[in-house]
């Protein structure tokens, strides 16, 4: 997992992508985003089942600090204890996502789908910044 993420850090951070940046009418127009190689590894990081090192007792982090993940289909993904402070998930489908334990200091979520996604545990969450750009109702906050 670790070298799936460094892979989606090097390719899709800023700047080699800094044009997703831009506005949703701008992203609508790119059919191609995200490009087959980091929607593959993104499905191999969604479907990861446990978040120990394999034969340890040590937690293994997701880094994907910095990562533009706009509009990438992350429905039910496992991002337990995933570094995601600085992400860009304008847009990102999290729906049923787990983000129990995840760092999320400074991500973007603009316009994201989070319904059913659980972010007990998780850090640096800004949750009236959430309800204001989300593109979900959220009717309960965890604590």
């Amino acid at each position: 997992m670790k070298i799936l993420a460094a892979f989606i850090k090097e390719t899709a951070t800023f700047p080699r992508f800094e044009e997703l940046r831009l506005s949703a009418r701008t992203r609508k127009i790119n059919k191609f985003w995200p490009p087959a190689d980091i929607s593959a590894a993104l499905d191999a990081i969604a479907r990861r089942r446990s978040t120990m090192r394999p034969g340890s007792t040590e937690v293994e982090y997701l880094d994907l600090s910095g990562a533009i993940l706009i509009d990438t289909d992350l429905i039910g993904a496992n991002l337990e204890r995933a570094l995601l402070f600085d992400a860009n998930l304008e847009g990102a489908d999290l729906r049923g996502a787990n983000l129990k334990g995840a760092v999320l200091d400074r991500a973007i979520f603009d316009g994201a789908h989070l319904e059913g996604a659980d972010f007990r545990g998780a850090t640096g969450v800004d949750w009236n910044y959430i309800i204001q750009v989300a593109s979900t109702d959220i009717k309960t906050l965890p604590p």
